[in-house]
């Protein structure tokens, strides 16, 4: 009885060890060309979410004032701006003509935005943060309602357009106005980047290519552009204009075959994977594909639809802590980087 036994559990386990594993879309996803294409994207995205995200720190630079020009005569001074001995001077416009020494034109040197004056710079950029903060709440439900393509395009034309209106203001306030809704529309296409890493890349390759297509290496990239621009209009430029060709590769790219699925058009996300092998020139076993599809829109009924919102995050004590653990240390590290 025993050996019986033994025997039905050996063969068993060697049925369990020819069964062939069940796919599913994942295994569908190729990198090829059309995941080139899409890492590209994804590079451009973060060149403009980090170079819009790090902009008042060169738009905003501070300035050495080497000499002041006061009732005809030329007053020289080591003193920065900062020193109560020049700021008591301009503070009362007794020096209307400073001259600055700078490593980055800003806007505190443009616009003469210089001791009590800097603090309009400051409030700019805290307007600016609030842009961010607004936009990544807004943008993740939208790209969840609509579609990451619509949102991903959406976010890069008014990135684009904003920034390079930005660029013919000639006060603080319209300046400000432009920027804030530049870092609403940006933080947009970032969102949606960072979901095209499970959506459009096969798993095996999620990794390599998450710490390639991020803020690390993107930091240098940006540091570069602001070094050869010298002005922040001409930074502005840059950093607006790269959305053109992202912009361009998302119009010829697909939605995601994931988020056609959960909204219930398999037939339209089999498309996209058909032409992912198109694109890849490589073969497709369509029948099987088809049973992969079967087999999640059997799940898919099967799961209960829940409709959730930013403030489930806060539902339970262990979510709370979690929640704010992960934005400080996120915000905490960019607010390090800014300042």
């Amino acid at each position: 009885m025993p050996e019986s036994e033994d025997v039905r559990d050996k063969e068993q386990q060697e049925g369990d060890t020819l069964m062939p594993e069940k796919k599913c879309i994942d295994d569908f996803l190729l990198f090829g060309r059309y995941g080139f294409l899409t890492a590209i994207l994804i590079e451009l995205v973060m060149v403009a979410e980090c170079g819009n995200l790090l902009f008042m720190v060169f738009a905003g630079a501070d300035a050495l004032i080497i000499t002041c020009d006061k009732d005809g005569s030329l007053v020289t001074t080591r003193e920065t701006f900062l020193n109560d001995g020049f700021c008591s001077q301009f503070n009362t416009g007794n020096c209307t003509n400073p001259a600055l020494q700078h490593d980055f034109y800003s806007v505190n040197v443009e616009w003469n935005l210089l001791c009590d004056l800097k603090k309009e710079v400051k409030d700019s950029t805290s307007y600016q943060m609030i842009g961010f903060l607004v936009g990544s709440i807004a943008w993740g439900r939208a790209a969840d309602r609509f579609g990451r393509k619509r949102s991903m395009i959406i976010s890069l034309i008014f990135t684009g357009l904003l920034g390079i209106a930005s660029v013919f203001t000639h006060d603080i306030r319209m300046f400000t106005i432009l920027r804030t809704l530049v870092s609403f529309f940006v933080i947009g296409s970032g969102i949606v980047a960072n979901t095209f890493f499970g959506e459009f890349f096969p798993s095996r390759h999620r990794l390599i290519l998450a710490y390639i297509l991020n803020w690390s290496p993107n930091l240098l990239v940006v540091t570069t552009i602001a070094y050869f621009s010298q002005t922040w209009r001409v930074f502005a430029i840059v950093i607006s204009v790269i959305t053109l060709p992202a912009m361009l590769i998302m119009c010829y790219l697909d939605e995601t075959p994931h988020y056609l699925l959960r909204s219930g058009k398999p037939e339209k996300s089999i498309e996209v994977i058909r032409r992912f092998h198109k694109i890849n020139n490589e073969k497709l076993d369509l029948k099987e594909l088809e049973e992969v599809f079967r087999d999640e829109n059997e799940s898919q009924e099967k799961v209960t639809v829940e409709s959730y919102s930013f403030l489930h995050l806060f539902c339970t004590p262990q979510l709370i802590g979690l929640t704010l653990a992960t934005c400080f240390s996120n915000r905490l590290y960019k607010l390090l980087v800014v300042v």
